[in-house]
């Protein structure tokens, strides 16, 4: 027998997020969070109508498939609105056995949006614009980021875990401690990305460039690195690679030299931006 009590309380919340006021929308945001962290029956429905949601509200990503480029990319100003970031916690925190699969962000810009610590494990990011994004410590595991644009995306901790990232435009993202295990990162131009820390084990990087990027302290054991090519890269050399992990002749690593304060992800030790600031 359907709780016709809980099904109108989510009707509710669901006519409040079509709201033309902002307060209005944020209480159904937050109406359908404790429907879904209350009760496993509306869990799927609260996820569809939060995703459609913010499928209508946020913009639209601006990436095309057919022009990638991994240059620097104008930096968002702001963040999503603040109904928008709403949902996208809402979402974020859902029930762990809600493995989100199905949960469709493709296409959007979500540049600058915190999301760190979410769970969004199994979803769609396709083309989606995460520039500057906050993804401290998100579970990121198997979900689908092929050409989304990360650059500067802050991505300390985070759980990349067999995620789908060809073609990402990561350039300038801090990548230190996260979990990469067996994720495909292949032919992938890597720019500026602070790796430090991070979980490479099994990490297929053939044929990859690594330009300026720091690992020092990654775990690259049985890292598949035939044919990689790294430039400037700081914390191992050939040598090293050679004792943990796959190589071939064509392998390359041109060492650069330690500098105090030096963070390719684009901080300072202290963890401070050391980007200037857009002009307007």
């Amino acid at each position: 027998m359907p709780d016709h009590g809980l099904m109108g309380t989510l009707a509710r919340a669901v006519e409040q997020l079509g709201s033309a006021e902002m307060d209005v929308r944020l209480d159904g945001i937050d109406l359908l969070a404790r429907l879904a962290d209350n009760s496993p029956a509306p869990l799927e429905e609260a996820a569809e109508a939060l995703t459609a949601f913010v499928r209508r509200r946020a913009p639209a990503s601006r990436l095309d498939d057919r022009l990638i480029s991994t240059a620097p990319r104008p930096r968002p100003k702001a963040g999503p609105q603040a109904d928008v970031q709403a949902a996208l916690t809402a979402l974020g925190r859902m029930p762990r056995h809600c493995e989100h699969r199905g949960l469709n962000l493709s296409g959007l810009d979500l540049g600058r949006a915190r999301l760190g610590g979410l769970n969004l494990s199994g979803a769609y990011l396709y083309l989606t614009e995460l520039c500057d994004a906050d993804l401290r410590h998100t579970n990121l595991r198997n979900a689908y980021l092929a050409y989304a644009d990360l650059s500067g995306a802050r991505l300390q901790g985070a759980i990349l875990s067999r995620t789908i990232l060809n073609r990402a435009n990561l350039s300038g993202a801090d990548l230190r401690e996260a979990d990469l295990h067996s994720t495909n990162l292949s032919s992938m131009i890597l720019r500026e990305v602070n790796l430090g820390g991070a979980d490479l084990v099994g990490t297929d990087l053939r044929n990859a460039r690594l330009d300026d990027v720091d690992l020092l302290d990654a775990d690259l054991t049985g890292a598949r690195l035939q044919g990689t090519v790294m430039t400037g890269v700081r914390g191992l050399t050939l040598d090293d690679l050679q004792l943990v992990a796959w190589t071939d002749e064509h392998t390359q690593v041109q060492e650069r030299p330690a500098e105090p304060g030096f963070d390719p992800g684009g901080r300072d030790q202290a963890g401070r931006s050391t980007r200037p600031p857009s002009s307007s």
